[in-house]
């Protein structure tokens, strides 16, 4: 006689995460974005950094929830655009970099408006 198994899954059902709970958290994670720029743009990089790693992790464990394959490849879009800002900025990045952090930022404009907009359309 075997005992049952007790691989439970790690998240209940109802933890499921949908477009609801992402809308909600959007205009939390939109304004720690905010903030963390604005320490970068006034000398505070590392400060910045850190709160954008802590935006970043926040998705991150958002997206572990998603079961909609559609939705977890745009808050996925999100996350990665995310990683790729601290590590630059963790890197030390210089002036020159500047156009290319814009570059990356505006790609992360475009990912959470992707999210969004896909969201919108099956709420």
């Amino acid at each position: 006689m075997t005992a049952p198994s007790e691989a439970a899954p790690s998240t209940p059902a109802s933890a499921v995460v949908t477009c609801a709970d992402i809308t909600a958290k959007t205009d939390e994670i939109q304004t720690e974005i905010e903030t963390a720029v604005t320490k970068i743009t006034n000398g505070d990089v590392a400060g910045g950094t850190a709160e954008l790693q802590g935006v970043a992790d926040d998705a991150k464990q958002l997206a572990e929830g998603i079961d909609d394959p559609q939705l977890k490849t745009r808050v996925d879009a999100v996350t990665a655009k995310l990683d790729e800002i601290t590590t630059m900025l963790q890197d030390g990045m210089s002036w020159t970099e500047a156009a290319e952090l814009a570059t990356k930022s505006s790609e992360l404009q475009t990912a959470a408006g992707e999210l969004s907009k896909y969201c919108e359309q099956h709420a």
